[in-house]
């Protein structure tokens, strides 16, 4: 999988560069480079289908380390105050024996989580700030209580979309195409 996924951001990669070959005007800075290579290959409907799967996908992966990192400091809390009473189902972090060495790396791992959902979240945040045309947005992780069922359909679904079939799907169209008016062939 890991060589497959290799190959498939490789060819993504690639996709890039025969576009900015074509046109030098996509050589700027780009807040969306997957949908332009998908618009220029596939048209502008799996243009839209793109960063909706990337949205989707962020949002996901961002709300899963939200509810995990609110786990772990759910048990730090319970290690640290035993009166406090907590509700979300345990993860791998809550089978881990209660030592020095599990809190320090319960401590680490919600530090991780937090930094990288603000990291996650923030394209899909982006995203909806220009769909809509707001200048903030702000999305809550809670508003989905149990979100390991809609894990499951978006890492299967999105992410599969995403890193194996639509990467070799663009590079193949892409260097079949005759290239447009203005834009040099590769």
């Amino acid at each position: 999988m890991c060589a497959m996924a290799a190959f498939s951001g490789k060819r993504l990669g690639d996709c890039w560069s025969i576009i900015e070959e074509r046109d030098p005007s996509m050589r700027t800075k780009k807040r969306n480079p997957y949908a332009i290579i998908a618009d220029q290959t596939l048209g502008r409907t799996w243009s839209v289908v793109v960063s909706m799967a990337i949205v989707v996908t962020l949002f996901g992966a961002s709300v899963v380390y939200l509810l995990l990192a609110s786990q772990i400091i759910g048990l730090l809390l319970l290690t640290l105050l035993p009166t406090v009473t907590i509700c979300m189902a345990p993860n791998v972090a809550a089978s881990l024996a209660a030592t020095p060495l599990t809190l320090v790396g319960n401590v680490l791992m919600v530090i991780h989580l937090v930094f990288a959902f603000i990291i996650l979240i923030n394209p899909v945040c982006q995203e909806m700030e220009e769909l809509y045309n707001v200048p903030h947005v702000l999305f809550i992780g809670e508003s989905i209580p149990r979100f390991y069922t809609i894990l499951s359909l978006v890492g299967g679904t999105s992410v599969a979309l995403l890193t194996f079939v639509l990467p070799p799907l663009c590079y193949l169209t892409l260097v079949n195409q005759t290239p447009r008016e203005g834009q040099t062939p590769v």
